[in-house]
């Protein structure tokens, strides 16, 4: 006494049929895909690592951009075992990217 109407979809005994997306809507997403996608791509690329070539020939690898630090004329930043360094400005001949 098997009944075939308990092994069928759930929603096939209703006769509900899945339509499939309006061009529309799936155009209306695409934009907001893209964006999320761009800005993932670029939002990788921010971290850049930076040599600082001091006036005795020395160089350091930053992981961070150093900043200029005003009141006390240092440049601040993370070094590549992204430990807080602060160093004079006047002892900083280069700074570029890597």
């Amino acid at each position: 006494m098997n009944n075939a109407s308990n092994t069928l979809h759930p929603d096939a005994s209703l006769g509900v049929r899945r339509k499939p997306l309006p061009q529309r809507t799936v155009l209306r997403a695409l934009p907001w895909l893209m964006m999320a996608l761009a800005s993932a791509f670029l939002g990788s690329g921010c971290v850049q690592s930076y040599q600082v070539t001091l006036r005795n020939g020395g160089t350091l690898t930053t992981r961070s951009r150093p900043k200029l630090d005003r009141a006390t004329d240092t440049y601040r930043f993370k070094d590549a075992q992204n430990q807080p360094v602060a160093i004079p400005a006047h002892r900083v001949r280069q700074i570029e990217p890597l």
